[in-house]
Formats: structure tokens, C-alpha cells, sequence
């Protein structure tokens, strides 16, 4: 039998000034695959910094407060088949 491993995100939020930035229903941040230029950025899971009280986001400290000033409501559901998950 062959199992398919999938992975679903329930997205409740993005972010105004970080298109590719989604936050999931249990209010963990993604950053989706993108472009930059000629590089292919993969789907990549965020992890949040306690001593910083920020994210890093492009290289980049973005803090929790300034998220969710950014933040408008998006209900969607993205689902991600095995040969396309980074992990």
C-alpha cells in the first residue's frame, strides 16, 4: 500500500508587507515558496526568537507587535504533497 504524505496548512492570517508569510490555525508562521530574483526559496517553518521577541524574515528581525499591526484575516487551505516538502 502505498502511503502519500501530505501537509496541510489551515491559513487564518497574512501579512500586508509579507505577502508570502501565512500564519496557520495553530498561530505558527510559514513562509511559502517564492521567488527572489533567480533563487527558489522553499517552504520553510519560523521560529520565533524569545530573546529578540521578533521573527527572521528575509534576513531581516521582524517583531511580533509589528506582525500584528500588519495582519488581515484570510481563510485558505494549502495542502503540500510529499515531493514538494522541504523536511
Amino acid at each position: 500500500m502505498l502511503e502519500i504524505k501530505e501537509l496541510r496548512i489551515n491559513v487564518i492570517c497574512r501579512f500586508n508587507l509579507y505577502k508570502d508569510i501565512v500564519c496557520d490555525d495553530n498561530k505558527t508562521l510559514w513562509r511559502l515558496e517564492n521567488n527572489l530574483g533567480k533563487r527558489l526559496k522553499p517552504l520553510k517553518k519560523l521560529t520565533y526568537s524569545e530573546k529578540r521577541k521578533a521573527y527572521r524574515i528575509n534576513s531581516v528581525w521582524v517583531s511580533r507587535k509589528r506582525l500584528l499591526n500588519l495582519r488581515y484575516d484570510s481563510i485558505e487551505n494549502i495542502v503540500l504533497i510529499e515531493d514538494k516538502l522541504p523536511f
